[in-house]
């Protein structure tokens, strides 16, 4: 098939949805489609295009507001129009929700083109971090009525279909999330990065991976390690990425190193030379990181939803806590730090093995029959009956 992708990120973008798209539009590749990738200038102090994966068509773009190094697409219809009226595609995907997806949408369905969306983040719960806290039904409404014109809507965890499901979303479909276990893996510790860290010999690297922005809750987790420095002060921790808050954060948190945004092997040596990973988000619709640091041999903690709840065994290859909860992840946070090494090695041996079958592989082929389920014009492009909702991999219990 010719398979048109419309997205607001993409690579060199560092987040969860480019990092997404871009494993499953190089797999659909792999498996002999044609793809072509319409995206938005990037921020202008970026890294440059990532040239190696599908053809890109660059659009205009424009800073999303209070996070100007992400950028947002202008609605390009015609730019669109111009493209898919000479290479017209099979089925189109559009994995974002803003101005150009809703273009993209719309386009497809003047042309006739199978479109199918991808739910990859609760922009509604964002909204109150930056101010528009007025604007959420509004933003829920616009949302439903896009993701409504489409196909199908492909979302990343079962919480995550069930709450759509239950807000009118129609069409949802599971297309899980998988982890590369070659690149992230124990193996990349580096005792040298530590040291680099201001860690000494016996002390406990505690890592929180993800943008350094509001809706990461990062001060749950900075806040309570504050609290237990006097208690524990072997503890290191440590934030790896960066965000619109990663200036103040390093003035309010002094005690904390700040790392910096990495990608690719650099990444999976971070993950790799820390001993304990703490994931307080409470607005994830999966949440990558969880699985990135399981795969390297990482004991995690985190709320009971979303990748933690499809993943942890509570107590067996990681920690949860009770969704929104936040007093009682201060408290395994205490826990944790007096923790034997001894268990946290094999906890984090434990995450290790969960992740080795969540390959790729699999999540690709669901993604590409959702797609041709559409071009072939099927009105329920994926029954739980041809396509199951959950995969066989599913280690969390139901």
């Amino acid at each position: 098939m010719k398979i048109a992708v419309v997205t607001d990120t993409y690579p060199p973008d560092v987040n969860g949805v480019s990092f997404t798209l871009e494993k499953l539009t190089d797999g659909l590749v792999r498996r002999g489609h044609e793809v072509e990738i319409f995206r938005p200038q990037p921020a202008p102090n970026d890294q440059g295009l990532n040239t190696s994966g599908p053809p890109q068509h660059i659009l205009r773009s424009l800073p999303v507001p209070g996070y100007p190094a992400l950028r947002m697409g202008w609605p390009s219809y015609f730019k669109l129009k111009k493209r898919w009226e000479t290479w017209r595609p099979d089925a189109a995907y559009v994995a974002t929700e803003g101005l150009l997806g809703f273009a993209a949408v719309q386009l497809a369905r003047n042309l006739n083109i199978a479109v199918g969306s991808g739910y990859h983040t609760n922009f509604c719960d964002y909204l109150p971090s930056y101010g528009g806290s007025c604007l959420v039904g509004v933003a829920g409404g616009l949302q439903r009525w896009l993701h409504n014109r489409c196909a199908f809507t492909a979302a990343p965890s079962r919480d995550t279909v069930s709450q759509l499901r239950t807000q009118g979303y129609e069409r949802v479909m599971l297309v899980r999330r998988g982890v590369d276990s070659s690149r992230f893996t124990p193996a990349k510790y580096n005792p040298a990065l530590r040291q680099s860290w201001g860690a000494q010999p016996g002390d406990l690297v505690v890592l929180l991976v993800g943008r350094v922005a509001a809706e990461k809750n990062l001060p749950l987790a900075l806040d309570s390690l504050e609290q237990l420095r006097e208690i524990f002060p072997h503890v290191k921790p440590v934030v790896v990425g960066d965000g619109p808050v990663l200036g103040a954060y390093r003035q309010q948190y002094p005690f904390v190193h700040f790392a910096g945004e990495h990608r690719g092997e650099a990444l999976a040596e971070h993950y790799a030379s820390g001993d304990l990973l703490l994931f307080p988000s409470l607005t994830e619709t999966f949440g990558n990181v969880l699985l990135e640091a399981m795969a390297s041999g990482l004991p995690t903690l985190s709320f009971d939803y979303a990748a933690g709840r499809e993943h942890i065994i509570d107590g067996e290859n990681g920690w949860t806590v009770p969704y929104g909860q936040l007093q009682a992840f201060r408290e395994k946070i205490r826990d944790l730090l007096q923790t034997s090494p001894f268990l946290l090695d094999s906890v984090g041996s434990a995450a290790r093995r969960s992740t080795l079958e969540l390959t790729w592989d699999s999540i690709i082929g669901r993604f590409e029959s959702l797609l041709e389920a559409g071009h072939h014009g099927r009105s329920n492009p994926s029954t739980e009956s041809s396509l199951p909702l959950i995969s066989s991999s599913t280690r969390h219990p139901t």
